[in-house]
């Protein structure tokens, strides 16, 4: 295989050689075989390689334009600078000649648009020009009043005219309808007149009415009195004209009714039977203040009122009526004071609390000695009870 100089690449001759024909590169090997190159050699040497390069057209291609790259960049730099510098300095100049130029402008804007002011009102101010500023104002309101206003002026009737007219019919079948009520009215008139002469004889016609109430009305107050006279009372009997007849019947039926119901342990009727007794015997009381004349057997007997008292009383202790059958008890011993009534007021009292009142009604009672005290000694020990010492 062929050797090659590893400079340029041309074939080296077989049996080798010193160095390259073409390039003149010294081979390795030989050189060192060689050893030191004189002056001469190494003149000779360079000429060789100086020949052989001055004739390669590539090397000398690539040499001259590397140059010339690297002159005209050493050259755009150095003129690069200096052109920079120029265009700041210039631009600095120019700012400044722009600044001072936009003050001087500015003034002479400001002073211009003075003087035009100024011109432009004394201009008004001239006969002459008011006149065109009017005559010019004329024709502008002509023209708005004939392109702008006439037309919603004109759309405006023409809407109003279109509502208008629904409403004119309206407003006129109205006149027809209050020209039908009017006539009716006057028909109505018509009557009135009839009912009025009617109404005048109605009203002789009540006048004699009234003449007639007035006889009824005293005929009524007789009959009133007649009736105060004569009443049924509460307990059954009867009133008539300040004499008093008949008997409690409806009181006796009460209280009868009360000691069954009381009997049978009924106590809840019990209690409401001897509300009602209570309240009639009461209200008849009431009721005969000042009546003296009696005929017949007209009272209920003390017997009577104190068992209602007594079983009222009793009745309502089963229902906590404590204050009602304190009063009923009282009431049944100032009636008929015995030693079952004294017994049903001191428990009455015991119940409210009032021992020193109860305590006062034993020793009272005791201290009697009778047989009315012996028998309430025997109900008091019966009952739980007995007198403090």
């Amino acid at each position: 295989m062929a050797n090659k100089c590893p400079n340029c690449g041309a074939v080296l001759p077989v049996g080798g050689a010193s160095s390259c024909s073409e390039c003149g590169l010294l081979l390795g090997d030989r050189a060192t075989q060689l050893g030191a190159v004189s002056d001469e050699q190494e003149k000779r040497i360079i000429q060789g390689v100086s020949g052989r390069l001055t004739e390669n057209n590539r090397f000398l291609w690539k040499v001259s334009w590397r140059t010339f790259a690297w002159f005209f960049s050493l050259l755009g730099l150095a003129f690069g600078w200096g052109i920079w510098s120029a265009v700041e300095k210039l631009n600095g100049l120019a700012t400044k000649r722009f600044d001072a130029l936009d003050n001087n402008m500015s003034n002479l804007v400001v002073e211009a648009n003075a003087r035009i002011v100024t011109n432009i009102a004394g201009q008004f101010e001239e006969p002459r020009i008011r006149k065109i500023v009017g005559d010019v104002a004329a024709n502008q309101a002509k023209h708005l009043l004939e392109s702008e206003i006439n037309p919603v002026v004109k759309r405006f009737r023409e809407e109003t005219n279109a509502k208008l007219e629904p409403l004119q019919s309206e407003a006129h079948a109205a006149a027809e309808e209050i020209a039908t009520i009017r006539k009716r009215m006057e028909t109505q008139g018509t009557i009135m007149n009839s009912v009025t002469g009617e109404l005048a004889n109605a009203k002789l016609v009540l006048e004699a009415l009234a003449k007639e109430n007035e006889k009824a009305k005293e005929r009524l107050q007789e009959m009133e009195i007649y009736a105060n006279s004569v009443g049924l009372l509460p307990d059954g009997r009867l009133l008539l004209g300040g004499n008093l007849t008949g008997r409690a019947w409806i009181l006796e039926k009460g209280i009868t009714n009360l000691a069954t119901l009381f009997s049978a342990g009924r106590f809840k009727e019990a209690y409401g039977v001897a509300k009602d007794c209570v309240g009639r015997h009461e209200k008849t009381a009431e009721a005969l203040k000042g009546i003296t004349m009696s005929t017949g057997d007209v009272y209920i007997n003390n017997d009577g009122l104190c068992q209602m008292y007594s079983l009222g009383a009793l009745s309502a202790r089963f229902f906590d009526e404590n204050d009602i059958a304190l009063n009923w008890a009282r009431k049944a011993v100032a009636v008929k004071p015995t030693a079952q009534t004294k017994l049903i007021l001191v428990t009455s009292l015991f119940n409210m609390h009032l021992e020193n009142e109860a305590q006062l009604l034993i020793k009272a009672t005791l201290d009697k000695g009778d047989k009315e005290a012996e028998e309430f000694k025997q109900l008091l020990s019966a009952n739980g009870l007995q007198r403090k010492q």
